[in-house]
């Protein structure tokens, strides 16, 4: 299995490249040979709600699964972070 690690998505529902990685990983949920994970942001403007995702499940307060990708929240510390990860 090929792992593949994601960086830089506030979240599934916030623009271009949060809107990529929900269609890549919709695309490649049943693929056996790929396992996504993804650096979602924790806090701050456009940060991940997994809340409003469908057929999201929650692992913890900081880990879930979503189209088969493992997704973790990164807290970032808004003095350095601004409104980018």
């Amino acid at each position: 299995m090929q792992h593949v690690f994601i960086v830089g998505a506030k979240g599934f529902t916030y623009g271009g490249y949060e809107t990529f990685l929900d269609k890549l990983t919709e695309y490649h949920q049943n693929n056996e040979g790929i396992k996504y994970h993804i650096a979602c942001k924790a806090n701050g403007p456009g940060m991940t709600d997994e809340t409003k995702l469908q057929n999201v499940q929650i692992i913890s307060d900081s880990e879930y699964i979503y189209h088969n990708a493992h997704c973790f929240k990164i807290f970032c510390n808004m003095c350095h972070c601004r409104n980018e990860i």
